[in-house]
Order: structure tokens, then C-alpha cells, then sequence
């Protein structure tokens, strides 16, 4: 006996099952060992299966499978194998996946928390998860806390007595005794699936006697300090200032890229973050520290500051005071002195640092790196330390005091010297050997100057690899604007010294210019470089005038460069192009437009000079915004010439016919490639071409009763809603699909010879039914059509057109199982049918016979939407389809629904599970040859409410209305059955002698072989009980269903 598979695995993991896995529930009664002789390739979702015989291809009872779902694939999947004993018996099997959502990991929030010196913390996990969060809603716990704080204190976890249950446990945490300020420990959040994320808690110890400690927000704060304050910005974009206070104070930014300011004897602690320090007070004894990042430090004025850069490439000065220390730190740091009394000391740390210093009393240390080491005018001590250091000796100027290198190291180290016109290679200088030191010296306007002296250094060692030579370069670069706007000239200072220097930039018409001194403005400027600039602008405002004159030129030339630099040699002028805007021949193009298969004509306009013949390419396209297609016109490039005189022409685009209603579609129409000096118009140079749709949704052609349905895209949703009936017999409507808008099917048009035959033949093979309006409505249904709630949705194809007709007291089944004649189906004409069109609809009204007067024996609504194909409806209006198609819907559906009675026999109805449309159920076809089988066929696969596991049965009492809901699962094709004067328990009972009659929708299994069941609207169901047809009135149970999807 074969029992189904359950399994679970996740999105996009594959799941790996043996033989004994599968079978292990699946049994055989002589006790025979099972094993899979085959197996699905492909899920009903798309997934793979794969069977793999282990090595063993003789011995099946090791084998194994393993399922693979689709990619990105969540829900419920199921393939099938079979199950062999090897003698002879076999057995189906379904196995089910559920595939699953990943788990994703929690995400933990930092806590910030306080206490007091010496006072233990304790908190909750509750208190402590609080803030993080799961993408699963899985509940949180701590699997782990750091046992030690980063300041010293200690973490314990309890488990309060409940090992078992992490959620109710709580932790101690204990400051360092004696400890104040900020400090943190980490834990680890869990959500039992494997998913973890690491928090950090910030605990402040706050002292307990009078000393203030300030804390901020995660924000951005302002906060000062008076005297032994302690202040911490935390997060946040912070301001800490101490300028006002009386100094012992200590500011900690944080997180964040914070100002700090000290007065004298503060601490300042930047932090993470790119920061700014500060020492402003005139007393000094400040310590400032950057932290990580790129931070600024800088001594304003004051004596005996720190300033340590520590991690990042960071900028320390020194404006005004003495005794300073200055310490980079780690990284590519600058050290800068740039004004005070002197006896600094600069030391650069890890990374090539850049080391300026201004007085012989300063002292620089490059220490480990590759250093750049400045003695400045009045020069200072260098001492290089480990790396490939470089030592400047005059820098824009010959110094008043040659600079000191205490470590150089030949072949190493250079001695550089900068921005020294005169001197510019190792032939410029002189080495002159005093004791064990070397005097580095040049000639000067015809004198020796000292430039800086190499202690411990034999000259005779010395070579021009020893030396290196810079001269700051100045250049212009070429610039143009069209006339009346400013052209914007750019100067380059090449080789950057670390030095002030200035250049003269001055405006002149030279020989070969062709501008007049009316067309620009002339100009003279000095641009200064600070230390670090490469670039700077000079602009020059140009003259608007009405002259067709060509481009014009004029002459921009750099002078009197400064500080030891020069003008580059070849670059050192530049041409200023003023372009000329007054019109040469512009080409131009206007838009268009044309109804869809008629040409878009489009004019090119040539303006200004049209005193020589040009050419201009006009071509079609696409661009982004455009929603025109390529079948939707012929695209086209062609090559217009403009003859001397002439300043229009035409370009011509034709356009296609379709079948859609849609919005007016655009393409493009491009101008290029102007020649004979002819340009494209900057704004006009390309058009929008329109084409206007000319389709309707819904179109009668009255004289033949055709309607045309057209839609916004290839498909389209003709509605039809009951208005009224006053037939006393049951009619149902149907329609099919004509071959053109005049009716003809096969060639033969309406009036010619065989046209009826033809035409009854289409509504046979191709009719579809919409929906049979009854005559004896239940006293609570009548208000389903007074409200225009009894309605259809089919689809066509866009431009089908159509042919309505009436089936006289039967149905469009009876006539497609030869059931009926001829006679009963009435075709639309003058004589069976008035249209009446309103805004965007028809109202069609039918007259059944000659014998009736009016026509009102049915009154429909026929319109073209864009509305959904309502859910379930898919194949009903199809042969002897009355049924529900959730077969493409995975998950589960709500059915609401109402229950109508018109009948005096207690008759319920439910819904079974088919395989296909024709009924068929596990290989059995709903025949006249298997009517017994099919009965229990369908009771076995009655259909359940989802939650309550019970077949739904559909009852009400006479007039009465029943209405509830259920949900059921997706995936399958519901048919309807009724069983009549009767019950479901009567029919299961081991009692064969008190059986009612039940009928399907399927004619072959009806005993009577008569359709019992009605589409009277999408979803809703008309069904008869008595055998033959009886009173034929569809009446005596009504279904109305809504469904949604979960």
C-alpha cells in the first residue's frame, strides 16, 4: 500500500532522499522488500529530480534521489515515483516539498547604558534584545557575552536557574574598580536557527561625589566643559568645547566628525571619525590626540601642546607658539610650522610624512618612512630616520639660515633644492668640506650663499645622485566660448614645492589674431598658489554683436612668475576663440502626425546662409521615451540636398494598421551629418512623429449583427452582464468568431448559399457559451440581477469579431452532443435582435420566436474591458465546462459564496477534483461506460476546506439563502455535482438500496444523459433535479461564488 511523502527543504537547496527513505511508509502485504523503479525528472513546479543507483546499478534498495525545486522557488511542490516489490506490484506515490523561506540572520542594535563607579549593572535578555530585530520573526537569546569589558570590568552571564531556557536569562556587568568614562563589551544574539549578530553595549561609569561627566547623544551635539569636567560626544557630528572653562578638562568625540576646542591643560580625544582639534588658550599644556581617520590639529597659539595624529593621514600646525611636540602618528601625515617663537619638535611616525619647519630652534624627525623634510627660511634640524627621506635646502628662496640634516645617508637620501631659478642642476651648486661636515652652497647673483650643511658627510662621497632639483612650472591651456559668454582660461602649476607663489596673467591681441579690441574686455590679474594648489582660472568676458563674422581670436600670456618658479616654455601663452553665434545654415525639423496606415510628412527647414547647396541625413528611430514599435511604421534614412535658394523640404514616413486600442504611439525622426558647413539645430534637430490610433474597443456593424473587439494589447476581455429576461423557458447565450467584420466564415458571407450551415456549423465546434438566463428565479436571487451582478469575462483575440446567438430552452452542450436539432439555435438579425449602443457599450435584446411580440426574452450588456479574467473562470463557457480552474494558482484560494433554492427537494451539491476539463480523474473518463466507477471516483476526491478538513457542502432551504466561505487549495479543476432529494452520507452508507441520483456536468455519466447544470454568470452555477430535464428550469439550486487568493 502506497502512503505520500512529506518533506521540507529550503529556497534553492537541493534535498537528498534514499530508497529507504522513501518506502519506509509505503508497505507490502506478502512482506516483500519495496524499492523505486522509477521516478518523475520534472516537478510540478519545474524542480529536477534526479535518481542515482549508488555504484550498485544491479541492487535498487540503495539507491537514492535527490530533488532540486526551481530556482527562487517558495511553496509547495510534488513529484511522484513508483514503488516495486520485483514481483510484479506496483505502487504510485506523491511526495511532497515544501520548500521553505531561508533563515537570515539577526541584526543586533547597539545599547547604550549607565552606571555608577564601582555599582554592578545588571540586565535582562529581554532588556537587552529589545532593540535587535530578525527578518524571520524568530524570538532572540544571547548565546555568549564577552567576559571582559574593553576598559577592564567583567561580564556574567546567569541562567537563572532555568538551563534549558535561554530567553529568561539575564547579565552582570561590573566596572573596573576604581574606573570612570566609557566602556563596552560585546554579546552575541542567537535566533536558534544559526543565525547569529554581534551587539555592543556602552556602559558610561559615571562617578558618584561631584565630578561632572557629560554625555551626549547618538546625534549631533554641542557640549562645554568648565574645570575636571569629562565630556563624550558619543555619536553624532559632535562640538566639544573646553575654550571657556579653567582647563583639567577631558573631551572624548566619539563616533562621528567632531570640533573639539581645548583652553590650557584639556585632553582631547577625537575618536572615529575625520575630527578637528583645537589648543586656542594662550597657556597651553594641552594634549591633543586624532584618533582614527584623516584628522586636523592645530595649535592656534600656546606653548608645551601635544598633537599626536595617531591613525590616518592627518594635518598638524603650529600657528603661533612654542615648545609644541607634534607627532603624526601612523600614516602619511603632514607637520607644519607656520608661525611662533620657535623650539618645536615635528615627528612624522609611520608613513611618508611631509615635515615643515620655520626656525633653527625647530627640530623635524621623519622617524620610519619615506619623509619630505623642509628646513625653511631660517633653518631647522632634519634628522630623517629609517626609509628613503628627502631633505629641502631653500625652498622658493635662498635661505637666511642654511638648514641642518643630522642622519643624511649618501645613495639613500636626497638633498633637494627648490624653486631656486639658479640653481636647476648638480653643476649649479658647490660642496665645501668644514671638519667632518659638508657646506652645501650655490652662486647667487654673483655671491656664495649657504644653503644647508650635512653634518658627519665627506663631500668626496658625495655624487649627483646625492641631489635633486625642482622648479615649479606655470602653463596656460587654450579656451573658447561662444561670443557674448566669458571664456574661462586654466593654469597649471606643475611640481607643487609646499611654497606660496604668483603669477600675471594678462589678456593682448597678438600678430594673427583676428579679434578687434571691441570683442572681448581686456584683463590683468595676479593669481596666488597656496601650498598644495596645481590650478586656478582666469576668465575673460566676450562681446555679443549682430555680425557674421567667423570664429575670432585674441591672446591670453602668463608673466613675473614668483617664489623660484617659472613659465613654462611652450605653454606659457594660450589662444582665447571667440565662435561667432550669428547664423550660418541651421538644419531644423518640425513634428508630425497622421492616423495609424496613413504617412506622417515631416518639413526640414534650412535657416540662415542658404547661398550654397547642402546636404542633410534624415532617419527614423526609437528612443526611450517613445512607444512606438517597429511595426508600427517603416523606418526610412534618406540624404536630402538643399539647392542654392532653397530652405524647405520633405521627408515622408508611412505607417501600419494594427488591431489594438491603445494610446497615440511616437517614434523619432533625427537630422545629421549637415555638410558644406551646415549644422543641426540645437533644439530642433530632432521630432516627435505621432501616430493616431483610430481603433474602438467595441464596434457593431448593424446591418449583419458583427461586432468587432479590439484591445490594448494582443489579447482582449469581452464583458457581458444580464439585464433581463422574460422568457418562460431557459435560454443561453453564446458567441463565436466570424472570419471579417462583414460575417463571413469560410468565404461564404451572410445571404449566400450554405451561409446558415456554416455559420451553425462555427457554433458548434467553436461556440462558446456565455450564460443561460432562467426564467423561475429564486425570490433571493433576483436581486443578483437587478444589481448587474450576474456577469461574463471571456477572451479574444484583439480584432476578433463576433456573432452573438440564442440556444431555445436548451443549452450550447445539449447542441454539441447532437442532443437537440437545428432549430433551437436563433442567430442574430433584424428579426431575433435589436442593439442598442450607449457610451462605451451595446445592449443586445432578443425576441425567441416569431410568436413573441417584444424583444426582451433576453436583454444583455456586451462591452470591451481591460478588466481581469475574473479567477476561476478560465474554462467555463467551454463543452460541457461548468467548472473552476485553479490549476495555475499554487497557494490557496477564499471562496465566498451564496446558495439559492427554487425546488422542493433537498438537494447538495459539492465540488470534486478532475484532471482535466473532459472530467477525467486518475485515468478515468467521465463516460456512459463508467458511470459507477466515476460516481465513487468523484466522491474520493470531494473537495475540503483547508482549515476544517471537511468536504464543503453546498444547501439551503426552499427561498432560502445560504452564504459562508471556505478555503481551498489551489492547483487543481473543480466540477460540480448534485445529488438529488438526497445526501452525501446516503450515498457513502453501506446501504446501496437508498442511493439518490446524481448528476455531472459531463452528459456521458448523467443516466438521462441530460445537461443538469447551467452557467449562469462567471462562477455562478444553475442546477436541475429532475431526471430528463424535467421543468428544465436550472432553478433548483443557484451557486454564486467570489474567490480571492490568499
Amino acid at each position: 500500500m502506497a502512503n505520500n511523502d512529506l518533506f521540507t527543504t529550503t529556497q534553492n537547496t537541493p534535498l537528498v532522499k534514499t530508497v529507504a527513505e522513501l518506502v519506509s511508509n509505503d508497505t507490502d502485504l506478502p512482506g516483500d522488500a519495496l524499492f523505486i523503479s522509477s521516478i518523475d525528472t520534472t516537478s510540478s513546479k519545474g524542480g529536477t529530480i534526479i535518481a542515482d543507483d549508488n555504484g550498485t546499478p544491479n541492487n535498487p534498495f540503495d539507491d537514492k534521489g535527490t530533488y532540486t525545486p526551481p530556482t527562487g522557488f517558495i511553496g509547495t511542490d510534488t513529484f511522484k515515483y513508483t514503488a516495486n516489490n520485483g514481483q510484479g506490484g506496483t505502487l504510485e506515490v506523491t511526495v511532497t516539498v515544501e520548500v521553505t523561506e531561508p533563515n537570515l540572520p539577526p541584526t543586533a542594535g547597539d545599547d547604550f547604558l549607565t552606571t555608577t563607579q564601582n555599582t554592578p549593572l545588571i540586565k535582562t535578555v529581554a532588556e537587552l534584545v529589545s532593540n535587535d530585530t530578525d527578518s524571520n520573526a524568530d524570538p532572540l537569546f544571547i548565546s555568549s557575552f564577552d567576559p571582559t569589558s574593553e576598559a577592564g570590568g567583567t561580564i556574567v552571564a546567569d541562567d537563572n536557574g532555568t538551563p534549558d531556557n535561554p530567553f529568561d536569562d539575564k547579565g552582570t556587568y561590573t566596572p573596573a574598580t576604581g574606573f570612570l568614562g566609557q566602556d563596552t563589551f560585546k554579546y552575541t544574539v542567537n535566533d536558534s536557527k544559526g543565525g547569529t549578530s554581534v551587539g555592543t553595549v556602552t556602559v558610561n561609569v559615571l562617578a558618584p561625589d561631584n565630578t561632572k561627566i557629560i554625555n551626549g547623544t547618538p546625534d549631533n551635539d554641542e557640549l562645554f566643559a568648565q574645570q575636571g569636567d569629562e565630556v563624550f560626544g558619543l555619536e553624532g557630528n559632535d562640538i566639544l568645547d573646553a575654550v571657556g572653562g579653567n582647563g583639567n578638562n577631558t573631551l572624548d568625540g566619539g563616533v562621528g566628525n567632531d570640533e573639539l576646542f581645548a583652553n590650557h591643560d584639556d585632553i582631547l580625544i577625537g575618536g572615529v571619525g575625520q575630527d578637528n582639534l583645537f589648543a586656542v588658550g594662550i597657556a597651553g599644556n594641552n594634549s591633543l590626540d586624532g584618533g582614527e581617520d584623516d584628522d586636523l590639529l592645530v595649535v592656534v597659539e600656546g606653548n608645551n601642546n601635544i598633537l599626536t595624529g595617531d591613525a590616518g593621514n592627518d594635518e598638524l600646525y603650529v600657528i603661533e607658539g612654542s615648545l609644541n611636540i607634534l607627532n603624526g602618528g601612523i600614516g602619511n601625515d603632514k607637520l607644519i610650522v607656520q608661525g611662533g617663537t620657535g623650539e618645536n619638535t615635528l615627528e612624522g611616525g609611520d608613513g611618508d610624512d611631509i615635515l615643515i619647519g620655520l626656525l633653527a630652534s625647530d627640530r623635524l624627525f621623519g622617524e620610519v618612512g619615506n619623509d619630505s623634510l623642509f628646513a625653511g627660511k631660517q633653518g631647522s634640524q632634519m634628522t630623517g630616520g629609517d626609509g628613503l627621506d628627502r631633505f629641502y635646502l631653500g625652498n622658493g628662496s635662498v635661505p637666511d639660515v642654511p638648514g641642518e640634516v643630522l642622519d643624511f645617508t649618501i645613495g639613500v637620501d636626497k638633498v633637494i633644492i627648490a624653486g631656486i631659478p639658479q640653481v636647476q642642476s648638480y653643476d649649479n651648486i658647490i660642496l665645501e668640506q668644514v671638519g667632518a661636515d659638508t657646506i652645501v652652497k650655490a652662486l647667487i647673483d654673483g655671491s656664495e650663499r649657504e644653503f644647508g650643511i650635512l653634518r658627519g658627510i665627506n663631500k668626496d662621497d658625495l655624487t649627483s645622485n646625492d641631489f635633486g632639483f625642482i622648479i615649479p612650472v606655470f602653463s596656460i591651456a587654450n579656451a573658447s566660448a561662444v561670443e557674448g559668454n566669458a571664456i574661462t582660461f586654466t593654469i597649471t602649476r606643475t611640481d607643487d614645492i609646499l611654497a606660496d607663489q604668483t603669477i600675471t596673467v594678462t589678456t593682448s591681441i597678438a600678430a594673427g589674431d583676428t579679434a578687434s579690441a571691441s570683442d572681448f574686455t581686456a584683463n590683468t590679474q595676479t593669481l596666488t598658489f597656496a601650498q598644495g594648489e596645481t590650478q586656478k582660472t582666469f576668465t575673460v568676458q566676450t562681446t555679443q554683436d549682430a555680425l557674421f563674422e567667423g570664429d575670432e581670436t585674441f591672446t591670453v600670456t602668463l608673466s613675473n612668475a614668483t617664489n623660484g618658479s617659472v613659465i613654462s616654455s611652450t605653454n606659457g601663452t594660450a589662444q582665447g576663440t571667440i565662435t561667432d553665434d550669428e547664423p550660418g545654415a541651421v538644419f531644423a525639423i518640425a513634428a508630425a502626425s497622421a492616423e495609424e496606415e496613413d504617412a506622417l510628412t515631416f518639413t526640414i527647414t534650412r535657416t540662415g546662409d542658404a547661398q550654397a547647396q547642402q546636404s542633410v541625413t534624415v532617419s527614423t528611430s526609437i528612443n526611450t521615451q517613445d512607444t512606438a514599435s517597429d511595426d508600427d511604421f517603416t523606418p526610412k534614412t534618406e540624404t536630402l540636398t538643399f539647392a542654392v535658394g532653397e530652405t524647405e523640404k520633405t521627408f515622408t514616413v508611412e505607417t501600419a494598421e494594427d488591431f489594438r486600442v491603445e494610446e497615440n504611439e511616437t517614434f523619432t525622426v533625427n537630422l545629421s551629418s549637415a555638410t558644406n558647413g551646415g549644422t543641426i539645430s540645437s533644439t530642433n534637430g530632432t521630432a516627435k512623429g505621432t501616430i493616431n490610433d483610430d481603433d474602438i474597443p467595441l464596434a457593431a456593424i448593424t446591418n449583419n449583427n458583427i461586432f468587432t473587439i479590439k484591445g490594448i494589447g494582443n489579447t482582449v476581455r469581452l464583458k457581458a452582464t444580464l439585464l433581463a429576461s422574460s422568457s418562460s423557458v431557459v435560454n443561453e447565450l453564446g458567441v463565436f468568431t466570424v472570419d471579417d467584420a462583414e460575417g463571413r466564415i469560410n468565404g461564404i458571407a451572410p445571404g449566400q448559399a450554405g451561409y446558415n450551415e456554416a455559420a451553425l456549423e462555427r457554433a458548434k465546434n467553436q461556440g462558446k457559451g456565455i450564460f443561460s438566463a432562467i426564467a423561475n428565479l429564486p425570490d433571493r436571487f433576483k436581486t443578483e440581477i437587478e444589481a448587474d451582478k450576474l456577469t461574463r469575462l471571456l477572451g479574444f483575440n484583439s480584432g476578433s469579431h463576433l456573432k452573438f446567438f440564442l440556444v431555445r430552452e436548451s443549452t450550447i452542450d445539449a447542441f454539441q452532443a447532437g442532443k437537440i436539432s437545428s432549430t433551437n439555435i436563433i442567430f442574430a438579425e433584424s428579426s431575433t435582435q435589436i442593439i442598442t449602443q450607449e457610451d462605451d457599450s451595446f445592449t443586445l435584446s432578443w425576441k425567441e420566436s416569431s410568436t413573441v411580440t417584444q424583444f426582451n426574452s433576453l436583454v444583455v450588456k456586451v462591452e470591451s474591458t481591460n478588466e481581469s479574467l475574473t479567477t476561476g473562470t478560465a474554462l467555463q463557457g467551454s463543452n460541457q465546462a461548468e467548472l473552476i480552474d485553479f490549476s495555475g494558482i499554487t497557494g490557496t484560494v477564499k471562496a465566498d459564496f451564496s446558495v439559492f433554492r427554487e425546488a422542493a427537494y433537498n438537494n447538495e451539491v459539492y465540488f470534486y477534483k478532475v484532471d482535466t476539463a473532459q472530467g477525467e480523474i486518475g485515468g478515468l473518463q467521465a463516460t456512459a461506460a463508467n458511470r459507477a466507477n466515476y460516481l465513487q471516483a468523484a466522491i474520493n476526491n470531494l473537495i475540503k476546506d483547508v482549515n476544517s478538513g471537511t468536504a464543503i457542502k453546498f444547501a439551503v432551504s426552499n427561498q432560502g439563502l445560504f452564504t459562508d466561505s471556505a478555503v481551498i487549495a489551489g492547483g487543481s479543476i473543480l466540477a460540480p455535482m448534485i445529488i438529488v432529494n438526497g445526501s452525501l452520507s446516503q450515498l457513502t452508507d453501506s446501504n446501496t438500496g437508498n442511493d439518490p441520483q446524481v448528476y455531472f456536468p459531463y452528459l456521458g455519466v448523467n443516466s438521462d444523459g441530460v445537461d443538469h447544470i447551467r452557467l449562469l454568470g462567471d462562477n455562478t452555477f444553475g442546477f436541475e433535479d429532475l431526471p430528463g430535464g424535467g421543468d428544465l428550469d436550472y432553478n433548483d439550486i443557484i451557486i454564486k461564488f467570489d474567490f480571492s487568493i490568499v
